[in-house]
């Protein structure tokens, strides 16, 4: 059975000279914030099924989906969601 990875970028960063486009931090922000959007109002397994199907068995998905309910739960009374690193502006 598959397990989940992280890839080492370090070799495509000195034998191909690769460089990120952006930033592993900022890329996970808007990841999540696109995921959020894209979700809304549904389950993620709803939303994302073929991704669902897929990785059910290999990611434990339950901290993410906490994280998630906290996020959607941290809105200001204009409706406005808290910016990911939990400061408003």
């Amino acid at each position: 059975m598959p397990r989940p990875f992280v890839l080492d970028m370090t070799a495509a960063e000195r034998e191909l000279d690769y460089r990120p486009v952006v930033r592993y931090a900022d890329a996970i922000q808007d990841t999540a914030r696109w995921l959020l959007e894209h979700v809304k109002g549904r389950a993620w397994q709803q939303a994302l099924s073929p991704l669902a199907e897929a990785s059910e068995a290999l990611f434990p998905y339950q901290e993410e989906d906490a994280v998630i309910r906290k996020l959607l739960a941290e809105t200001d009374r204009n409706g406005k969601s808290v910016p990911l690193n939990g400061r408003r502006s």
